[in-house]
């Protein structure tokens, strides 16, 4: 399912003047943060679930680049200031799931990982909610004002990270095939959602293209 059809694509170019607003990267201010690409998340995603090659394309154009990629890993949910909250929302079977699959937090095999790569963990849904990790300081320490999110899941930590960094000032980008959701079409309509208002979303491709282009 192709998020971006004709009747977005239009009401966009209309509002901006230009379907892509982000088409210029500054290395040295910009990041690839890959969100939740762990083993085993990743092997809990429907079958067919795709994220390998596009989410290297975007690591693989961004170290030579002088880019910063950082992976963000899910503390299990018992360190989360959320967890009474969430246990009534998703039942104690879902936590316990949760909690062994937080045991394991290095990213997906197949996944180009490099020494100079960041590891950040996060307590809760969004990597840029205040207090959730160590993520935007380290940001703001290096001078990156501008993120490019890839990871899963698309309709929950992806849109709540791409959500609270532009409510942060950042400049965000989201690699459309570099994320995925439990369903096609939550998956589609969230990009939707971020691409109307918070987000330039772009495929891996073309996102790495403007690493290689990057200043």
């Amino acid at each position: 399912m192709d998020f971006m059809d004709d009747r977005l694509r239009r009401k966009l170019i209309k509002r901006r003047g230009r379907l892509h607003v982000f088409d210029q990267l500054i290395a040295a201010k910009t990041a690839v943060i890959v969100i939740d690409l762990t083993q085993p998340i990743y092997d809990a995603m429907p079958s067919g679930t795709a994220l390998i090659e596009p989410v290297n394309r975007l690591t693989e154009a961004a170290r030579p680049a002088g880019v910063v990629v950082a992976w963000i890993a899910p503390l299990p949910p018992s360190h989360s200031p959320s967890r009474t909250q969430a246990r009534l929302l998703l039942g104690d079977e879902s936590m316990q799931r949760h909690e062994v699959e937080a045991a394991n937090r290095a990213p997906a095999h197949g996944l180009t990982v490099a020494n100079s790569d960041w590891h950040v963990d996060k307590t809760s849904y969004s990597a840029f909610f205040p207090g959730n990790s160590a993520l935007p300081e380290r940001l703001a320490e290096a001078g990156i004002d501008t993120v490019i999110l890839a990871g899963v899941l698309t309709d929950v930590c992806v849109a709540s990270s791409a959500r609270d960094a532009f409510e942060s000032g950042h400049r965000v980008l989201v690699c459309s095939d570099g994320v995925a959701a439990n369903e096609e079409l939550l998956h589609a309509m969230t990009l939707r959602t971020l691409a109307r208002g918070y987000a330039d979303v772009r495929p891996s491709d073309e996102l790495a293209e403007l690493l290689a282009r990057a200043a």
